[in-house]
């Protein structure tokens, strides 16, 4: 669908895909499944709270109907790139990298126990869809959250943004070093001949 920016509407991505590319790369966020309203069930407002997102049938609901309409629109979006470009290799790059094992503030301002709960249901929930989606249309799925530990919202050594940006760059996204960082774990994984800078 076409994107409202700031310069202007862009065309859909989808279109810059030519039959001839060698190497398409897609990084698909969660906004499908509501995300940026559903984190926000999980934020506390006063340092050492306890939001309970994690027990709250609302968030737990939330969750589990925005991932199915997330593999929905992930398995067309790959469908459609496959069928421009069949012989191209795709590289599907993983979420996460934003939370690690605790909360912190004004970063990522909710519990430990929730943080957690994120990262792990619906984070990791997130990039098994990718990465069975990605087999699925014989694309290459590239893992972020395991290579990227120690270095989330709350780390000393951040490579992203959480839920309150503490930089240029928006939340929920990688800043500079991690834009970097996922670079090279996205060339790691390619075959030897598209490692190249062409």
């Amino acid at each position: 669908m076409p994107q409202l920016r700031l310069d202007g509407v862009h065309p859909p991505q989808i279109q810059a895909v030519r039959p001839d590319a060698d190497l398409i790369t897609i990084s698909i966020g969660a906004n499908d499944a509501d995300w940026g309203n559903l984190s926000r069930w999980c934020i506390a407002p006063i340092e050492g709270m306890d939001s309970r997102c994690r027990t709250n049938p609302f968030y737990v609901n939330g969750v589990n109907h925005g991932l199915r309409a997330l593999e929905a629109a992930i398995n067309s979006s790959l469908e459609a790139v496959r069928g421009r470009a069949p012989d191209a290799a795709i590289a599907v790059v993983g979420q996460g990298g934003y939370f690690g094992d605790r909360g912190c503030y004004p970063a990522n301002p909710a519990s430990d126990a929730d943080i957690s709960f994120i990262r792990n249901s619906f984070i990791g929930r997130y990039n098994t869809i990718l990465e069975k989606v990605s087999e699925r249309h014989g694309a290459i799925f590239v893992d972020i959250q395991n290579q990227v530990v120690g270095h989330d919202a709350c780390s000393r050594d951040k490579w992203f943004e959480g839920f309150v940006p503490t930089s240029v760059y928006l939340g929920f996204h990688q800043n500079l070093k991690g834009n970097q960082a996922m670079a090279r774990l996205i060339a790691r994984v390619l075959p030897e001949n598209l490692r190249t800078s062409r």
